[in-house]
């Protein structure tokens, strides 16, 4: 009976020591110590031997199981873990989040030539909200390109808009403008961009392509 006792006193201290194994973040082999006392002559005597500790084994045994404080889980035929649940408030941030969110916008006025005129016959309009956060960081929430007609023989629209953010350290954005001129026949497209960098202010660009 003594005997027994002492097996399950010492598997008891392997399960709590295996706990604190895995709570510390030990990935790869350890060795857990295994703890014999004996009494000779009134005189306790402790023994210390190491014996090789698979944590792959221990981290199987625990993969998938919601874990209750003062769990114990068989890790195999010699251990059990006694799992000791501590729940920890997370430290605030000191940093407060600034931002100032801005509308910026540039227009292109479309000149065609027209029987020896060169005429404007399209506005296009590209419009960006811009936020500087704290550190300067940019970000692009929203965008938009439109084109306004100026004679009854242009039409145009619109398309492919798209916005690309990175870290805040530089942002992107940018769409196509398709006109037609129903007197020749003729497509005419345009590609309108804005590229902001940290710190910066939006470039905004047109051109024909």
């Amino acid at each position: 009976m003594k005997k027994c006792s002492m097996k399950m006193f010492l598997k008891s201290m392997l399960g709590v020591f295996i706990f604190a194994l895995c709570s510390i973040g030990y990935l790869e082999n350890a060795k857990a110590n295994t703890i014999s006392t004996a009494s000779a002559d009134g005189n306790a005597v402790k023994v210390e031997e190491s014996v090789p500790l698979d944590m792959n084994t221990v981290m199987s045994a625990l993969e998938g199981k919601v874990i209750k404080d003062g769990d114990r889980i068989e890790i195999n035929d010699d251990y059990d873990a006694v799992c000791e649940v501590i729940l920890q408030k997370t430290a605030g941030s000191g940093i407060r989040l600034m931002s100032v969110t801005s509308s910026y916008g540039a227009t292109c006025n479309i000149y065609i030539m027209h029987s020896g005129t060169n005429t404007n016959v399209a506005v296009i309009t590209h419009i960006i909200s811009l936020t500087y956060n704290d550190s300067a960081l940019v970000h692009i929430n929203s965008g938009s390109v439109s084109v306004n007609t100026l004679v009854s023989y242009v039409t145009g629209y619109a398309y492919g808009y798209s916005i690309t953010n990175t870290d805040g350290s530089y942002s992107s954005a940018s769409g196509m403008i398709r006109l037609y001129d129903s007197t020749t026949g003729y497509y005419y497209y345009y590609g309108c961009g804005v590229s902001v960098t940290r710190g910066g202010t939006p470039s905004f660009s047109f051109s024909q392509v």
